[in-house]
């Protein structure tokens, strides 16, 4: 990968090797996405679109298991949680759509929501979600 646009640091892991590599591989769509917007109009659209389509199917993963442990650990937030996932994935729908318009900055400006969505939902709240589940003794089988 060329040009990196959001660089992975310690110190956004939440503890959670699961949780912590798939938000690694968010930050890997997050580049790649932001690479497809340096190329040319054409390749610019064709690789963002097929990069944007991975980042959703990607996030469908990420977003079951968040959930999936959230329910299993009776996570008192997991409503407020689970709005932001949903609000997240609207914002991507409506994205795709005006890609498909063809509007302009379409692209760019989505690689930059990405970015400072998932910088400040993995900060503020998988880390208090996160606080609550090492609470409860962690990930169990």
């Amino acid at each position: 990968m060329g040009v990196v646009y959001v660089q992975w640091d310690d110190s956004y892991s939440v503890g959670v090797e699961l949780i912590d590599k798939q938000h690694k591989q968010l930050f890997d769509f997050t580049n790649a996405l932001y690479e497809g917007c340096r190329r040319g109009e054409t390749a610019a659209r064709e690789h963002f679109i097929e990069t944007l389509h991975a980042t959703v199917d990607y996030v469908a993963v990420h977003f079951s298991t968040e959930e999936r442990i959230m329910e299993k650990i009776n996570y008192p937030d997991t409503a407020n949680h689970k709005r932001e996932h949903a609000d997240f994935v609207k914002k991507i729908m409506e994205s795709q759509k005006e890609l498909e318009e063809d509007k302009k900055g379409v692209a760019l400006k989505f690689v930059q929501f990405l970015r400072d969505w998932v910088l400040s939902h993995i900060a503020i709240c998988d880390k208090k979600f996160v606080e609550y589940l090492n609470k409860q003794g962690g990930i169990k089988n």
